[in-house]
């Protein structure tokens, strides 16, 4: 295929947050309205998705999912866990329409979609493998900088004694490199995950998840190359906070990423603040 002509567009999300126990149990309900923020690397500012209404749950529909012996407290737990599900799946299929608008938009470029991984379930997995993409120009990276998201043992996991990923890629051998992908290309799976380790000392390392549904070896060193060009490289990237830290550590993350991070970040600030 001849050399096409590169998109890069990052994709953050902001779930709306679940209201205390005590409130849902006065009014019944859960309200929701997840917001996607989009921006194409080039682009100044970012563009939004969201519902014009938002959406609801009550006590009166989850006692009709669930056994009638719940106490509330439960059912509050259940509406909680089953309000999350709906905005995963909210989010998803925001997503989902992005890439499909823009493939649409631009048939003879290649599109990179880089995209926050705070999913607590894999709903946008199974949605992308409906799309049918042609992944020969369309390359779509789940980005995790939380530290929980190294808690794994993919890169070494028969050492004796076991050893997590995070202490792996803080090492000095591995400084500078993208490992992966995992697992091997002799598993069949619709996600391969690589991990960025930043030269520079004090920085945490990044997850990316390929969505590599059929995907060949000879693509997956490709896109592997794709992630060192555009994950390493420092004047592709940005500092920026590390998640479930003290919040003084520090990674990189490409700027279309940083730009779409910092609007959901704004965001967050205005709905806490009232």
């Amino acid at each position: 295929m001849k050399d096409l002509e590169e998109r890069i567009y990052g994709i953050s999300y902001l779930f709306s947050d679940t209201p205390a126990v005590k409130a849902v149990s006065e009014s019944g309900v859960i309200t929701y309205n997840p917001l996607l923020v989009y921006a194409e690397e080039k682009e100044e500012r970012g563009n939004n998705i969201q519902a014009h209404q938002g959406f609801s749950l009550s006590y009166k529909q989850m006692k009709e999912r669930v056994s009638t012996d719940y106490q509330k407290k439960r059912l509050y737990e259940e509406m909680r866990k089953h309000s999350r599900e709906s905005q995963e799946k909210i989010i998803a299929e925001y997503i989902c329409s992005v890439i499909m608008r823009e493939l649409r938009d631009y048939k003879e470029q290649n599109l990179t979609f880089i995209i926050s991984d705070k999913f607590q379930s894999e709903k946008i997995i199974g949605r992308l493998g409906y799309l049918g993409l042609p992944l020969e120009r369309v390359h779509i990276f789940f980005v995790s900088r939380n530290i929980s998201s190294f808690m794994t043992d993919y890169i070494e996991p028969i050492a004796i004694p076991p050893q997590n990923d995070l202490k792996l890629l803080f090492m000095k051998k591995n400084r500078g490199e993208v490992l992966g992908p995992y697992p091997d290309d002799d598993v069949v799976s619709m996600i391969r995950t690589f991990f960025c380790s930043f030269q520079q000392d004090e920085l945490y390392p990044i997850r990316v998840n390929l969505f590599s549904q059929s995907l060949e070896q000879k693509d997956l060193n490709e896109e592997k190359e794709r992630i060192r060009q555009i994950f390493m490289r420092e004047e592709e990237t940005e500092l920026f906070d590390v998640s479930g830290g003290t919040g003084r550590e520090k990674t990189r993350l490409p700027k279309a990423l940083v730009k779409c991070e910092e609007i959901v970040k704004n965001e967050r600030k205005k709905i806490r603040q009232g």
